[in-house]
């Protein structure tokens, strides 16, 4: 969601008869060198995933006013088709990550904004990565939380798949954006693929460190968990952890700090298999695009 922050103080064409096309879909220039996906069904996206059982596929969803789906973006055509949540809801979907938890790709939506910081509970919901097209897929997992400090709004997440966690880093206008973790059931403990009473649990999202970084809007680790993205509307850190390093660690040290080209509203970042970052803005047509490697930084 639109809200004005401070200044940052520290330096998918194959489809198959199964998929469900819809709306306008086509792929244009924006005319800053990357590229818009024009289909008329994602007008607001704040989350971006890349697949982990397609390199070339990514996910993306609405902000709140949408129902419960996902958009699936296949190829180099990026040609558009939409999954259903069965059994989740949709009041502030913020953010999005993809990640290998227990040996099964695994996608979770983070239904955790709130601007007013007043949501006695919010979202996490988990799914098993679908390997074939869906229109719908159950949730694996519902996790309801609070946080162990009170209501926070918050719009970035990103599966931390060595310690099978979620990470979530607050919004906040000034530079003291707190950072948390929750954990995530091992798959061969959740009774039923089927969304179900026994999948709900309750949780407490721990308090693991501060950023000095205000209105964060989207974050990512990368598929070899050695590199964190955290994204705001007009910049992007870079972190970087050791080997045995723990994430609680690897924050606390200065990150690299990038600005990101001149899109309206940037809202969801993400790495690809190959380590390479991709950006959406929101609005309609939606800008889709890979950034370019960073060669120094822009503090310097």
């Amino acid at each position: 969601m639109i809200r004005k922050i401070g200044l940052v103080i520290i330096s998918a064409s194959v489809a198959v008869a199964l998929h469900f096309t819809f709306g306008a879909n086509r792929l244009a220039s924006d005319g800053l060198g990357g590229k818009v996906v024009e289909n008329d069904q994602i007008d607001e996206s704040s989350g971006l995933a890349n697949s982990h059982v397609d390199k070339s596929r990514f996910w993306t969803h609405n902000d709140s006013g949408d129902t419960p789906r996902l958009f699936r973006i296949d190829g180099p055509q990026h040609v558009v088709s939409e999954m259903q949540i069965t059994g989740a809801k949709a009041v502030d979907w913020e953010d999005m990550a993809s990640g290998i938890v227990a040996d099964r790709p695994t996608l979770v939506i983070g239904d955790v904004g709130d601007n007013g910081s007043r949501r006695a509970s919010v979202t996490l919901y988990v799914i098993d990565e679908p390997q074939d097209v869906n229109t719908s897929v159950a949730l694996r997992e519902q996790i309801d939380f609070k946080y162990a400090d009170g209501p926070m709004d918050c719009e970035a997440l990103a599966i931390d798949s060595q310690n099978r966690r979620v990470i979530l880093i607050g919004k906040t206008r000034l530079p003291i954006a707190p950072i948390y973790a929750v954990e995530l059931n091992e798959p061969s403990t959740i009774t039923s693929s089927l969304a179900s009473t026994a999948n709900v649990r309750q949780s407490t999202a721990k308090r693991i460190g501060t950023l000095a970084i205000p209105g964060i809007t989207s974050m990512d680790i990368a598929a070899d968990g050695m590199r964190m993205v955290v994204c705001g509307y007009f910049d992007y850190y870079l972190f970087t952890r050791n080997e045995n390093e723990s994430w609680e660690s690897a924050l606390q040290k200065t990150p690299s700090h990038h600005q990101l080209p001149r899109y309206a509203q940037i809202e969801a970042v993400c790495f690809d298999s190959s380590g390479s970052l991709w950006i959406t803005s929101e609005g309609s047509p939606m800008a889709f695009v890979k950034l370019d490697e960073p060669q120094e930084n822009a503090d310097d």
